[in-house]
């Protein structure tokens, strides 16, 4: 579980990141869920680890939804923050 507190258009909103699911602020949670919805069938995430489709079950790309798409620069992202996973040995990123 994450949160991210932020600005949206200049207001300051709220949401938390739970087993694919995204409470809080209903701006924001319509907002993810129709970027989610509009970029499948494309990658989402970073170079190496993403999704193509069911966007917000992973939590790694439901953060970069958030954070690329739907929040104003500046984002603060609390609790267990997704990480990467590791480089695989040799590849090129």
């Amino acid at each position: 579980m994450f949160k991210v507190k932020g600005t949206v258009d200049g207001v300051e909103r709220q949401v938390t990141y739970e087993d694919g699911k995204i409470k809080g602020d209903v701006v924001v949670s319509a907002l993810a869920e129709g970027y989610a919805e509009a970029m499948d069938g494309y990658p989402v995430g970073i170079s190496y680890q993403y999704t193509v489709k069911d966007h917000l079950s992973d939590p790694l790309s439901a953060l970069v939804i958030l954070l690329e798409e739907v929040y104003d620069e500046g984002a603060e992202v609390t609790g267990d923050i997704p990480e990467p996973k590791p480089v695989p040995d040799g590849a090129v990123v």
